[in-house]
């Protein structure tokens, strides 16, 4: 079965549930009738697998796939900065949290990240305009 819904229900399944998952997707990705949507949602969950399993470096190159086939999708570029920050590449992820604001300004999580990696780089004021414009979406 595939993992449906929000990434908490990623970290649920047993290290092997996830392996087995895992497999089940790649296999997926692997048929050649797949649409470019469903491509692109099937990287993604193999993306979302692999970050919850703590395979970093896996789960990027998932998500970078997502973004060749679909270079606006969101989604993908939030998880990849996760992915990135996890890896303690916090530049790289700041970068990809910018171009998700650049596709959906109002996406608060990525504002968020953004002022936490850019606190964990000392850019206290940079986060602090990132918080601050996270504040401006909620009020």
């Amino acid at each position: 079965m595939i993992l449906e819904g929000n990434y908490e229900e990623y970290l649920k399944p047993t290290p092997e549930e996830k392996i087995e998952k895992v497999l089940e997707v790649q296999e997926l990705l692997a048929e050649k009738h797949q649409t470019t949507s469903s491509r692109v949602s099937l990287l993604l969950k193999l993306g979302n697998l692999l970050l919850s399993a703590k395979e970093y470096e896996e789960a990027l190159t998932s998500y970078e796939q997502a973004i060749k086939v679909k270079p606006d999708y969101y989604q993908a570029c939030y998880n990849k900065g996760i992915a990135l920050s996890a890896l303690g590449l916090k530049e790289e992820a700041i970068t990809s949290y910018e171009k998700v604001l650049k596709i959906k300004p109002d996406y608060h999580q990525a504002w968020y990240a953004k002022g936490v990696s850019q606190s964990a780089l000392e850019r206290k004021e940079r986060s602090l305009l990132s918080q601050l414009k996270l504040s401006a979406i909620y009020f």
